[in-house]
C-alpha cells in the first residue's frame, strides 16, 4: 500500500554564483543551474561565466509534485551546476527535504 501522498512546490530563488570554475574555451562558458527532486527537475536559461561570476537572477518553481506526506520520505533535493555546450554537471549540492521544505 502506497503511503499517503500531498502535492508540494518547490521553489528557489538562483541569484548568482561566485567562484565558479574556468575552462580551456575561446569564449566564456554559459552555466545553467538544475534543481532535481525525484523525477522532477527546473533548470535556468544559461548565464555568461565572467571570471568566475554567473548572474542568473530567476525565480525557479516546480508546481504541484506529489510525494508522501512524511516529509521524511520525500526525495533529496539536487542543485546541479551545468555546463552548456554539452549539458553535463559540473558539480553538485544535496540538501535533505525535511530542513528545506515549509508546511502549512
Amino acid at each position: 500500500k502506497d503511503p499517503p501522498s500531498t502535492h508540494y512546490m518547490l521553489q528557489a530563488l538562483v541569484i548568482c554564483g561566485t567562484e565558479l570554475p574556468h575552462f580551456n574555451a575561446i569564449t566564456s562558458e554559459k552555466l545553467h543551474v538544475r534543481i532535481s527532486i525525484g523525477l522532477y527537475s527546473a533548470t535556468t536559461t544559461s548565464a555568461k561565466n565572467e571570471n568566475g561570476l554567473c548572474r542568473w537572477n530567476q525565480h525557479v518553481i516546480i508546481e504541484r509534485i506529489s510525494f508522501p506526506t512524511d516529509v521524511h520520505q520525500i526525495p533529496d533535493i539536487f542543485i546541479y551546476l551545468i555546463r552548456e555546450s554539452d549539458m553535463k554537471p559540473i558539480c553538485f549540492k544535496r540538501l535533505k527535504p525535511v530542513t528545506n521544505f515549509k508546511t502549512g
